[in-house]
């Protein structure tokens, strides 16, 4: 069941960077939550299909290796600055995370 709702997540988005599939759209042409969504395009990515998120809201399928990079790098900063705000929240205790080089 998980495959083929995951096939019905990829046929649902988008192949044009110009007209990108909405998230809500997901959640109504595939029928499911949007964490489950979500969960689906993450299954998808991890399966090789280049699923690009805009910051402008909505998803596409890429076949362009420079636009999947760029995408690669850009959630990788994202990634890293949300860690570094972690990092920097004190525990109960006072603590700091130690973050290593």
């Amino acid at each position: 069941r998980l495959r083929d709702s995951r096939m019905n997540i990829i046929n649902a988005i988008s192949h044009d960077r110009e007209s990108p599939t909405k998230k809500q759209e997901l959640v109504q042409l595939c029928n499911v939550s949007e964490r489950e969504a979500r969960r689906q395009i993450a299954a998808a990515r991890r399966a090789g299909v280049w699923i690009v998120s805009l910051l402008a809201g909505g998803y596409y399928i890429t076949e362009d290796p420079a636009e999947w990079n760029e995408f690669c790098q850009q959630e990788r900063r994202r990634a890293l600055a949300t860690f570094k705000k972690a990092a920097a929240i004190p525990d109960a205790g006072g603590q700091q995370m130690q973050m290593e080089a």
